[in-house]
């Protein structure tokens, strides 16, 4: 006997099965998105575990760097902010980014991101540390972070509530910690706004911020007043050199704006930083598109480039798409920002067989097997075959 099956039980089949492989071939393997470290803070005399997450791509042994996150509440915040960041790397809107969070308790919160003490303040927490906390953060984490793993001195602070207090107070009181503020939420409103009036003065005074601040609020009627106080005075004090943006998420609640928050912000980031590509970008020459990064880096006073998977990606999808002297011209700014790639040398030697210029594939096919000697790379047999393929077609010729 046979039956009828509609069309929509047989898509609800086939996403039933489909689900049913991807969650068994899942089954026996752990999705692992960060570790876990400790360090004993001289500063806090006391251990702090911070939470690492690090790039699919990164590998000890090569010389690419990675700007570096830094968020408060990391229990709270670890997971969202590494999910965006994987898929925003994947959209190649931000570079592949190191995240270093620091976890803290309730006890060490309030000490921690609170910048004064209320007046006749007898309550049993400990308040009015920020200070203390930010010694920590600059004399004792930052550095363990860049000495342990491959940074860039390209640095975010995200902080959210009272984290976000911290940040503001960071901001004005150590702005060159970190490039790029992301504060959501902040409880501006603590000790009856004594922090904002104090950042009032130190504006009249400062001429120069040059950092990138991105902060937001939600529906949220307890801290309306504090933030938008905040943002006043930064419309009519802050220097020109401040870069920053206000967002108000009027459908968000104060435990949710986070997630939004940090999507947007690092989107703006990548713009501001020069990290995104956008598809005009990618379709100009790369001259045009070297000359964009020699501005970027003058701005910033530091080197700043392509990551590599991204001009790696820009230059194959010119070759898939026939454009095979861009591609090679791409390739080559790849080789000039990252010499040593085996990747980058192998896809130029493909690029000219596809463009029947075999001597050419063969010097930079060598190349790419020199280098991935040199870095014990796993890809090393591929090479090689790669390159007695040339030799083959040589032969032939």
């Amino acid at each position: 006997m046979f039956y009828s099956i509609s069309n929509k039980t047989w898509m609800f089949f086939l996403v039933f099965i489909c689900l049913f492989i991807t969650l068994k071939s899942f089954a026996n393997d752990a999705i692992t998105i960060g570790h876990s470290e400790t360090l004993y803070s001289k500063v806090l005399n006391e251990q702090r575990t911070i939470l690492v997450h690090l790039p699919d791509e990164y590998d000890a042994t090569q010389n690419n760097r990675y700007p570096v996150l830094y968020t408060l509440d990391g229990a709270h915040h670890f997971s969202h902010m590494v999910g965006t960041i994987q898929r925003l790397e994947n959209e190649m809107i931000v570079p592949h980014i190191v995240v270093a969070i620091v976890t803290e308790n309730g006890k060490q919160r309030f000490r921690d991101f609170t910048p004064s003490k209320p007046k006749n303040y007898k309550g049993k927490n400990i308040l009015g540390e920020a200070d203390n906390f930010m010694h920590f953060l600059s004399s004792e984490l930052i550095p363990y972070i860049d000495k342990k793993y491959k940074t860039q001195a390209v640095r975010t602070l995200a902080g959210h509530s009272a984290g976000g207090l911290f940040s503001v107070h960071t901001l004005f009181l150590a702005p060159d910690l970190f490039q790029h503020y992301i504060i959501m939420s902040p409880a501006v409103r603590y000790n009856k706004m004594a922090l904002i009036n104090k950042i009032a003065r130190s504006l009249n005074v400062r001429t120069q911020l040059k950092v990138f601040l991105f902060m937001t609020m939600a529906n949220e009627p307890g801290f309306e007043l504090s933030i938008n106080r905040l943002v006043q005075v930064l419309k009519k004090q802050s220097p020109k050199s401040l870069e920053w943006q206000f967002h108000e998420y009027e459908n968000e609640s104060h435990m949710s704006n986070p997630s939004k928050t940090f999507h947007n912000a690092m989107i703006e980031i990548g713009k501001y930083r020069g990290w995104s590509v956008s598809p005009e970008l990618a379709q100009q020459t790369s001259k045009k598109i070297k000359a964009h990064f020699q501005r970027l880096s003058e701005k910033f006073n530091q080197d700043i480039k392509l990551a590599e998977d991204v001009i790696t990606n820009i230059g194959f999808a010119a070759k898939d798409q026939g454009r095979l002297n861009q591609a090679i011209d791409l390739f080559k700014l790849g080789i000039f920002w990252y010499p040593s790639s085996s990747i980058l040398h192998d896809l130029l030697a493909s690029t000219f067989v596809a463009n029947n210029e075999l001597n050419e594939a063969l010097v930079m096919q060598q190349k790419a097997v020199k280098f991935a000697q040199v870095h014990n790379s796993d890809n090393l047999k591929d090479l090689n075959q790669h390159l007695q393929n040339i030799k083959n077609k040589l032969e032939e010729k």
